[in-house]
């Protein structure tokens, strides 16, 4: 599914404009719908696709219904998705995320990108739990990237999007500098435009400084997590 804020429009990979079948038609996002609850905006521009739409942020819905993940890659090289963020200067911040690429075929890459709107700077990543498939867990500096052993299948909805045993999950941290900040996850490198860079279970969690009696010299303030 494609959600734009901006178009407050969606579409459907399973649905099919009888005109132009190879296109999903777009439909009005419900009268109900909360968009400032999804939050989620995306820096695609126009496509010049009909089923494409600026600001589209890609979900998918696994084949058992039990789990929504986002897909990096919608439509055009280099895209993001981000939100932005009530933060306090001077808090650390903690992140957390699920990352795989979409099979084995090609290694997927993505940044997460974290900072004043527009000045966002690429961050450092921990990888904490190892999916088995040959990436080992600690440091992996400013480029996350999964390799994975699913073999691809889009004539299969149940293949297609069953990535069971195929996440690994990220994490870092990031000291707030202003009253709004911007949490950027971008593809940096997928096997086309439209294919590449899964992501689940983002996470921020807030850790409030730490306040200590000084000895000697030493006082003040350090974030530590919560």
């Amino acid at each position: 599914m494609y959600i734009s804020r901006k178009d407050l429009s969606y579409a459907r990979k399973d649905t099919q404009d009888k005109a132009n079948p190879a296109d999903p038609p777009r439909f009005a996002l419900p009268s109900g719908f909360d968009a400032s609850g999804f939050a989620w905006h995306s820096t695609q521009g126009n496509t010049g696709l009909a089923n494409e739409k600026p600001d589209d942020v890609q979900v998918w819905t696994a084949y058992d219904g039990g789990n929504h993940y986002a897909e990096l890659a919608a439509a055009q090289t280099g895209t993001a998705i981000y939100q932005d963020i009530a933060t306090e200067p001077g808090v650390m911040y903690k992140w957390s995320l699920r990352h795989a690429s979409l099979d084995e075929a090609y290694l997927d890459k993505m940044s997460v990108m974290i900072g004043t709107p527009g000045k966002e700077i690429a961050q450092d990543a921990v990888r904490v739990t190892s999916n088995g498939h040959g990436d080992k867990t600690g440091p992996v500096g400013k480029i996350i990237a999964t390799r994975v052993a699913n073999h691809r299948n889009a004539q299969s909805w149940n293949v297609e999007t069953d990535h069971t045993g195929q996440w690994e999950s990220y994490e870092g941290t990031y000291i707030a500098t202003g009253k709004i900040t911007r949490f950027t996850f971008r593809n940096v490198d997928s096997a086309a435009d439209h294919d590449g860079n899964l992501l689940d279970d983002i996470i921020f969690t807030k850790a409030y400084p730490l306040s200590y009696d000084g000895n000697g010299n030493t006082n003040g303030n350090t974030p530590q997590n919560k």
